[in-house]
């Protein structure tokens, strides 16, 4: 069966999520933005790294313009 996912993580305002399953194996962060700015991006490293996640696994997606 498919791995248990779960929200992890949840902005105020829905801008952002973070999700991920126990083990530590899947890990998104998703945003209602193409882009978040530097320092969000390092606040929620941050809180991923508290929670024990593997960050520097985390691959990031270069949106076009539009």
């Amino acid at each position: 069966s498919a791995p248990l996912k779960a929200i992890i993580g949840l902005a105020d305002d829905y801008s952002w999520a973070l999700v991920g399953e126990p083990e530590g194996r899947y890990l998104w962060i998703l945003a209602r933005t193409p882009r978040i700015s530097a320092q969000l991006r390092e606040d929620l490293l941050s809180r991923l790294k508290a929670m024990g996640y593997n960050t520097g696994a985390l691959k990031w997606v270069v949106h076009a313009p539009a």
